[in-house]
This record gives C-alpha cells, sequence and structure tokens, in this order.
C-alpha cells in the first residue's frame, strides 16, 4: 500500500538548483513515449517567471498557468515540464509533436490544435501557444483585483 503511494507522484531534480520538486503524476510519464531534454527540468523557483509566480498576498498556492498548447487554463502538470489543459493532457502526445513540428495555432487557440476566431477566453496578454506563462494568483483573480 505505501509503494503504491509513494509511486504515485514524479519528482525531478531541477538542472539549474538541483532540488527535487513535484512534476505531476507518475502515470502521465508511463502513458507515453514523451521524451525530454533533462536542461528542461527546471523548478518553480528557477524557471524565467518564477517572480510572476507568488501573489504577495497569497503566496505560491493559488497560482495558475496557461496551457502551454492553447489559450485554456492548465489543470494538470506532467512530465516535470508541461501546464496542460483538460484536453490537451488526454492527447499529450499530439499537441507536444504539433508544438516541435511549429503546427500550434495562434492566438485565440483552442484545445488539440483547433485555431479559433474571435477574442482570447484567457482575456490576458500571453505569449502564443508552445510557451509555458504565469497567469496569477486564482484568488485575486477571481476577486477582480487584477
Amino acid at each position: 500500500m505505501f509503494a503504491s503511494r509513494r509511486n504515485r507522484f514524479a519528482y525531478y531534480l531541477c538542472s539549474k538548483c538541483k532540488s527535487p520538486y513535484y512534476g505531476g503524476e507518475a502515470r502521465c510519464g508511463d502513458a507515453g513515449d514523451v521524451r525530454f531534454n533533462p536542461d528542461d527540468l527546471v523548478c518553480t523557483n528557477c524557471m524565467p517567471h518564477s517572480a510572476d509566480a507568488e501573489c504577495p498576498k497569497h503566496g505560491r498556492d493559488f497560482i495558475t498557468y496557461k496551457c502551454q498548447f492553447c489559450c485554456a487554463e492548465a489543470l494538470f502538470f506532467c512530465f516535470g515540464t508541461t501546464h496542460f489543459c483538460d484536453k490537451c493532457h488526454s492527447n499529450p502526445g499530439m499537441v507536444m509533436d504539433m508544438k516541435t513540428r511549429g503546427g500550434l495555432p495562434h492566438c485565440p487557440a483552442g484545445p488539440l490544435g483547433k485555431q479559433l476566431t474571435g477574442k482570447c477566453e484567457l482575456k490576458t496578454k500571453h505569449p502564443e501557444p508552445g510557451e509555458e506563462f504565469v497567469l496569477g494568483c486564482s484568488i485575486c483573480r477571481d476577486a477582480g483585483h487584477f
């Protein structure tokens, strides 16, 4: 019983500071043939946007991210490197392959590579799909503080 609990989560060593960090559930890494560069394994504290990943009022507990592949809020963090919305998480190999080939849609982008028209549902300036991006504190955003 303890072994299954112990093996439920994936932890990685940060390539920059060498500290361990949570990188998603182990089953995500087991689900497909996902290859990554070990240098891409970077903890939240060492990410380029780490200053944005902390709310002065609520800390890091309620920070949300944009899905790396579309214009939706991420619900999953997998492989120690990647934030996914629910739909992109359902087919990670496809969206990661789209990113590698340079085939991701532009903003506004829907899940699973769908090009949308109109306004972006995130209602904030953000990089094009393919990059990690911090949306900020969900409590402050819900309260209209930014």
